[in-house]
């Protein structure tokens, strides 16, 4: 599995970029403040996946992440990787989807391993197994 830190230097890089981002943006239950920034570079206490609607890889993502019951912040990427100067200044990479846990360590560059780590990170809930569920009813009407 791919993980890595942010380093301190690209800390200040991050803040300046995602506190442009971030001015007036609704998280969670809360409205991000400029510089509401964690230590490992994302908002406090909340999971970050860089995604695409489009993307099946990140559509994997997100439904576990709600079957898990995990609140995460949703980051729309540009829709061409070359395009991705801000996710890569985040994140270290240009390619969806690529999470970043509360402690600041990125997983990306394969679904299954980002899947992976969920599972080993979060216990499934009560509801775990009535969404999986849902979804595959959901199915019939794509």
């Amino acid at each position: 599995m791919q993980a890595r830190g942010v380093s301190a230097r690209r800390d200040a890089e991050l803040e300046a970029v995602l506190a442009t981002e971030l001015r007036g943006a609704v998280v969670a239950d809360r409205v991000a403040e400029p510089g509401a920034l964690g230590a490992g570079g994302n908002i406090t206490g909340m999971i970050e996946l860089y995604q695409a609607e489009w993307c099946p890889f990140s559509h994997e993502v997100r439904q576990r992440l709600t079957e898990l019951g995990v609140p995460f912040v949703a980051r729309p990427v540009e829709p061409d990787p070359h395009e991705r100067d801000a996710m890569e200044a985040a994140v270290g990479e240009r390619t969806i989807p690529a999470l970043v846990l509360e402690d600041g360590t990125i997983v990306a560059g394969d679904t299954e391993e980002i899947l992976e780590a969920l599972d080993r990170l979060y216990p499934e809930t009560q509801f775990t197994k009535a969404h999986h569920e849902r979804r595959v009813e959901a199915r019939m009407f794509e």
